[in-house]
């Protein structure tokens, strides 16, 4: 005999197999899966090489790589060369030179949208110079000054109007103007002047005084031509003789002054790109700013460092200086040669299309 079932099962059993075809429970999502964010551990003792993106102001200019550098404390040193930076609003800039006693110094602002700068020279507490806009139509600034002492000097750059924006600031070195020597005037000796022969004075002729005539007689005079009788006087006159004066006059001529040398001034224009359609051409969109550049001489000793600018580019203008090559510790196997006194651009660097890093690594103190 067997057994029905009972209908309290057969009811929860149907109500098992409506609940797992119920569309509410097919629509529920699965549990969302933790997310582990894994932070690398830094060394204290290593320098990052990435900076990180800063956050924009209200004009939308990024601070550049040298921030914070708003006070004489944190003032980032320079040297010969161009320096790419920004301004905006309430920024900043402070830089630091050494210099040495009787250099000619040439610091001077530049900016490709014409930004409003305002440029100070200070020595300690003492300002030495300074300079709001350069000309009528130039925004920018330029100060010329010798330093008066070796030691360092401190370059403060701030914003002259409301714009905000990114500009290069230039250090140079300028050569004294020589100066042309004139030929001496030669003075001559004053000829001189013989005294005039002096015309003779007239003489009054000679007075003839008669004899003495006596009385005739035994005591008188024997005659006109006695020994007693006075003898004829007659004045001769007294000339003064002439002296003659003789003077010579010599004269030396040193000839034409001779003008100084000329400087030998030696300029290079390194643009450094990223060649995103490999046709090894540069095209707009492709510098890659903030990259380290130096001027080395025939050993490879470093004269000057720059840093390209927005475009990709980093000027060298140097005098009387023994510049021979170009290099970036960024391509450590690449340099190039220029040529002394004269004016070497472009030398191109073009990185090949390949896969980059999020961050090229720019070292501030190579």
């Amino acid at each position: 005999m067997k057994s029905k079932p009972y209908p309290w099962a057969i009811a929860l059993f149907m109500l098992i197999v409506a609940l797992a075809a119920s569309p509410l429970l097919a629509q529920t999502p699965n549990p969302t899966p933790p997310v582990v964010y894994l932070t690398p551990t830094v060394d204290a003792t290593e320098t990052p090489t990435a900076v990180p993106s800063a956050t924009p102001d209200s004009g939308g200019v990024q601070p550049d790589a040298f921030e914070p550098n708003d006070t004489p404390e944190t003032a980032t040193p320079v040297s010969w060369g161009m320096v790419p930076a920004t301004l905006h609003q309430g920024d900043v800039d402070y830089y630091a030179l050494y210099l040495k006693t009787g250099q000619i110094v040439n610091l001077h602002t530049r900016s490709s949208h014409n930004l409003d700068t305002y440029l100070q020279v200070w020595q300690g507490a003492q300002l030495l110079a300074e300079n709001d806009d350069s000309t009528a139509t130039d925004l920018g600034s330029a100060v010329l000054f010798t330093v008066p002492a070796d030691g360092w000097y401190i370059a403060r750059v701030s914003p002259g109007g409301i714009a905000s924006g990114s500009y290069e600031l230039h250090v140079g070195l300028t050569d004294p103007t020589p100066t042309m020597t004139p030929s001496p005037t030669v003075t001559s000796s004053p000829t001189p002047t013989p005294s005039p022969t002096p015309s003779p004075t007239p003489t009054t002729p000679p007075t003839i005084t008669p004899p003495f005539v006596g009385p005739t007689g035994p005591s008188g005079p024997s005659g006109p031509t006695g020994p007693s009788g006075p003898a004829l006087s007659t004045a001769t006159p007294t000339l003064t003789p002439t002296t003659a004066v003789s003077a010579t006059l010599t004269l030396h001529l040193l000839g034409p002054a001779q003008p100084a040398a000329t400087p030998q001034v030696t300029t290079a224009r390194v643009l450094i790109y990223y060649d995103a359609n490999n046709n090894r051409q540069t095209d707009p969109g492709e510098g890659v700013p903030n990259v380290s550049v130096l001027a080395v001489d025939s050993q490879g000793q470093r004269l000057v460092r720059s840093f390209t600018n927005l475009q990709g580019e980093a000027l060298f203008t140097l005098t009387n200086a023994p510049f021979e090559r170009v290099a970036t510790p960024f391509v450590s196997a690449w340099s190039a040669r220029v040529r002394p006194g004269m004016v070497n651009e472009p030398i191109s660097l073009g990185l090949p299309a390949v896969r980059l890093p999020v961050f090229l690594p720019v070292s501030q103190s190579s």
